[in-house]
């Protein structure tokens, strides 16, 4: 059984929009899911939607489960136990997660404790430095002692995803998570999340309009166009080099721009396949830019719970 099963999604906007229109999908533990379209093609109202936040108004049809829990019409208080704990998220700015007022450490702490994964505020940051080495961050020790504006915008990135991997979600969502950084960077991030869906065994729905970020994260590849989904497939049949603009059928949708071979969408003719993900990833060289070396990928910290005896500093 797939962990995520969307099917026949359907949500309208209040005045009678159609943002997804009959959308079938599947995701299994391991693998990812990129979620490839324009502006207002609707996946990132999917995206929303599988978080239980469709928006205020909205009008939400079919079904979306999450390792057979179906999540539509699920309360309020049972969604908001669901994400985070199950389901982490990764925003385009990392300032709508981190609390600008806080050190780093103190929030990765606050989380552990809400879902009970620590049982004292000692336990919890003596766990943050292993998350935050988890997430790539070359000096985790002031990291966790940084407050946001402290931290460079892949720095801050970084401690977003420390955030939502911190209670060792089955689903890690990330809509548009590189936008605003710069080449190298943005491909730190991307290898991140290869390193933690393979090593931790998650699933990763990635929400992109950008075909260089489809191309590097690989697997599987979903085009939306206007709400409906027009190809579904592994990303090396979907998505092949070409040194002129990217283009799906009905929208534009371009590469980085930063010099690299931009990739053009093909087979939106072919029949539409159920995302099984099963395909080996692309691997892309890093190239130069301004963030500091990461730290090596270590192991996933695991059960999050502090062993005895240690102490935060």
């Amino acid at each position: 059984m797939s962990l995520l099963a969307i099917d026949h999604l359907t949500v309208h906007h209040p005045g009678g929009t159609r943002a997804v229109d009959d959308v079938s999908l599947t995701l299994d533990a391991g693998r990812a899911l990129v979620l490839l379209g324009a502006s207002g093609s609707g996946k990132t109202t999917l995206a929303r939607t599988v978080l239980g936040l469709p928006g205020r108004g909205t009008t939400v049809r079919g079904s979306i489960r999450l390792g057979g829990t179906e999540l539509l019409g699920l309360p309020e208080r049972a969604l908001t136990r669901v994400r985070g704990r199950r389901i982490g998220y990764v925003p385009q700015d990392p300032s709508a997660t981190l609390d600008p007022l806080r050190r780093i450490g103190t929030q990765l702490a606050e989380v552990l404790r809400t879902h009970r994964l620590a049982d004292t505020r000692q336990a919890a940051r003596a766990v943050a430095l292993p998350l935050l080495t988890a997430a790539g961050l070359p000096d985790p020790e002031r990291a966790a002692h940084a407050y946001p504006h402290e931290l460079s915008g892949g720095l801050r990135q970084r401690a977003a995803i420390a955030l939502a991997i911190a209670a060792d979600p089955e689903l890690l969502i990330a809509d548009e998570p590189t936008t605003a950084l710069d080449t190298l960077v943005r491909a730190r991030i991307l290898d991140l999340f290869t390193t933690l869906r393979t090593r931790c065994n998650l699933a990763l729905l990635l929400v992109t309009h950008d075909l260089s970020a489809a191309a590097r994260i690989g697997d599987t590849v979903a085009v939306l166009e206007e709400g409906r989904l027009t190809a579904v497939g592994p990303a090396q049949e979907l998505l092949r080099p070409d040194k002129g603009s990217g283009r799906t059928a009905g929208g534009e949708i371009r590469g980085s721009g930063n010099g690299e071979s931009e990739l053009l969408a093909v087979g939106a003719h072919r029949e539409v396949r159920a995302a099984s993900g099963r395909e080996q990833n692309p691997k892309p060289t890093a190239r130069t830019g301004s963030e500091p070396a990461a730290a090596p990928s270590p192991p996933f910290p695991g059960p999050l719970v502090a062993s005895e005896g240690e102490v935060s500093k």
